[in-house]
């Protein structure tokens, strides 16, 4: 993520409790804010639904009402977070700041539109009520928003204030259906939740765009600079995608199989693997977060005295020395993580079978938890690796890892769908541990052959890029290609 990894090496030079607790609290909310943000509405409302004594089908539609558009507008953004990530990173590496505010209008509003236009389709269909369609429309539009608004902060040095964007969306999301079960509205209490969700993802939105707009200051009025790298880096914009949809593709094929259930004629879901697949998954934040860290802090340094040796023509032995100490470094980390990630999952488990059947699941429920949260750990991992593929510039490589978990999710689930319930979860353990393995054994690969990647993969002339949408990028902006 653009810019992150400077401020955590200035925010962990202060070795206090109090600064290790800035630089994990900053890193989870740049890296992590949109889901701690869903996690934290869903269960506060819940619990406040349940004090309140509201009725089942409120409580389900409310549920339902949020995960759908987080889940779509996550699969819709995701693509396009990849590309203004690595578009950001370049034109801060290239000292043109001013490109960074514009690419963010561009972006959002490709995203919004095509973003939109699925979400209009989608509600086309449905039969809820307008308001509370509209509501939920303006959320679904909102998260896609605030996605897209992260990788942005990323780049910023305010942690205090983004931390604070945060928190206080969330606060004033949750103080106003306090208040509005506390007032007795009756059957409009869903209406009003969904009212008060989209305040409190405005005032984070809203927030953060401020903190990106006074950082930046200035902007080129090139909006959609970015578009010529859905040409030239399309493959990051498909690995994001298919990563995203892979994630959430086992829901999907369940919802759809025949335990699946529809609410309110709009909504399809499987309470049991849902529930089982929201806590399964809060066990991967902790170990990502100390792996951003653990990357930015030791990883990025090594890799950067590599590089610098063979820029500044180094000689083979201080070339060869850095690059083994690089290496070593990249899969010391992978091996803590693995190991941390490890503790958590049993952890996960004990906690889960403990406390989950008396909030509800029931016996078959914790079994698809159990599984879930081996499949958490295999997707904790495999995102670990697939950011060191892309940080080595290895995108092919990253790219077939995530087009295996959306492959192995699709087949793996329908078979569990044939075979029957007491399979759901296998489908997807099975799908993000093979991907797992893949992405190990790639980046095994690629490392034990980097001098060959780093000095002999690049092309010896330095050919124009060419594609559709560099084509139209030089018609919006009347460029002329210099070897014409």
């Amino acid at each position: 993520m653009a810019g992150i990894g400077f401020e955590l090496r200035k925010l962990f030079k202060d070795k206090s409790g109090f600064g290790y607790a800035k630089a994990y609290a900053w890193t989870g909310m740049v890296t992590t804010g949109p889901f701690i943000v869903m996690v934290f509405l869903v269960l506060s409302i819940q619990l406040l639904y349940d004090f309140f004594a509201v009725s089942p089908y409120d409580k389900s539609l409310y549920i339902e009402s949020v995960v759908y558009p987080f889940i779509f507008s996550h699969i819709v953004a995701s693509g396009f977070t990849m590309l203004a990530t690595r578009y950001v990173a370049d034109k801060l590496f290239d000292k043109e700041p001013t490109a960074v505010l514009s690419s963010l209008y561009g972006i959002v509003a490709v995203t919004l539109t095509i973003g939109g236009l699925i979400g209009i389709a989608f509600f086309l269909w449905s039969s809820l009520d307008f308001f509370l369609e509209l509501t939920t429309y303006i959320f679904y539009m909102e998260m896609m928003i605030v996605l897209i608004l992260n990788t942005y902060v990323s780049a910023l040095r305010n942690y205090t204030y983004i931390v604070a964007a945060y928190a206080y969306g969330m606060v004033t999301a949750v103080v106003g259906t306090w208040l509005v079960l506390l007032c007795g509205v009756g059957e409009n209490v869903l209406l009003w939740t969904m009212v008060f969700m989209d305040v409190g993802i405005f005032v984070i939105a809203a927030l953060l765009f401020r903190n990106v707009y006074l950082y930046f200051g200035y902007e080129n009025y090139r909006d959609f600079d970015f578009i010529e790298y859905f040409s030239t880096k399309k493959v990051l914009f498909l690995t994001n995608l298919l990563y995203t949809v892979g994630l959430y593709i086992h829901n999907i094929i369940i919802w759809c199989g025949p335990m699946g259930l529809c609410l309110a004629d709009t909504y399809y879901y499987q309470p049991q693997y849902d529930t089982s697949t929201f806590f399964a998954y809060i066990s991967i934040l902790p170990a990502m977060m100390l792996f951003i860290v653990a990357t930015e802090i030791n990883f990025y340094e090594k890799y950067r005295r590599y590089l610098m040796f063979i820029t500044a023509k180094g000689n083979y032995k201080e070339i060869s020395d850095s690059r083994e100490d690089m290496v070593s470094t990249m899969w010391s980390e992978i091996r803590n993580i693995f190991d941390f990630q490890l503790v958590s999952t049993f952890c996960f488990i004990a906690m889960g079978n403990i406390v989950l059947p008396k909030v509800g699941l029931a016996f078959y429920g914790v079994d698809i938890y159990n599984l879930l949260v081996l499949s958490a750990f295999s997707v904790g991992i495999l995102q670990a690796v697939m950011i060191m593929l892309l940080y080595l510039e290895d995108r092919q490589g990253a790219f077939r890892a995530s087009l295996l978990l959306f492959v192995c999710g699709v087949v793996f689930n329908i078979v569990c769908i044939y075979l029957g319930e007491s399979t759901y979860g296998f489908g997807a353990f099975a799908a993000s541990f093979t991907a797992m393995l893949y992405a190990l054994y790639r980046l095994h690969v690629y490392t034990s052959k980097i001098d060959y990647y780093i000095f002999c993969s690049q092309p010896v002339l330095n050919v124009p890029e060419t594609g559709f949408f560099v084509r139209l990028h030089h018609k919006i902006y009347k460029e002329v290609k210099q070897d014409e």
